[in-house]
């Protein structure tokens, strides 16, 4: 399960030793593209993250958590969002390491109010049982994205 989805505590950000706590990668790090944050925390019990250079593909600003998922068991997949200017994010499920095989990927449109988004996901027989959840704010507009109630439930 997500760890820290309410967001009542500050994100860590240390993708090297916590990666099973929300971390922020960029691929600006790393010389993909200019893509990167200016600024990111907690406020009021939500998160925010803001894109200064949302680089020039989806995954080039990631959100992201490793969690343990249970092959062929059935989860909710479930977040509220929003963004200072309207537009799309990708949510994913997928594999932490190479190749990066996606298991689960939906588009979902912000826009400035709070929506909640709910999707229904049954992990693969033959799927890793410790995979990354991604929010891909990358390629659209330089906004600021906020998250809240981040949640992977059994069903």
């Amino acid at each position: 399960s997500i760890n820290n989805g309410t967001f009542d505590e500050p994100i860590v950000n240390d993708q090297a030793n916590n990666p099973d706590e929300w971390f922020i990668w960029q691929a600006g790090d790393y010389g993909i593209s200019g893509a990167r944050v200016s600024d990111y925390g907690v406020r009021d019990g939500y998160a925010y993250i803001t894109i200064a250079d949302p680089g020039t593909d989806t995954w080039h600003i990631q959100f992201n958590q490793w969690i343990g998922l249970y092959r062929g068991k059935t989860y909710t997949i479930s977040f509220k969002a929003k963004a200072d200017t309207p537009r799309p994010i990708n949510v994913k499920i997928l594999q932490n390491h190479d190749p990066w095989t996606n298991y689960f990927a939906q588009t979902v449109n912000l826009t400035a109010d709070w929506q909640t988004f709910t999707f229904t996901y049954t992990h693969p027989d033959d799927a890793d049982e410790v995979v990354q959840i991604s929010f891909e704010l990358g390629e659209g507009t330089a906004t600021t994205i906020y998250f809240d109630d981040v949640t992977v439930s059994p069903q």
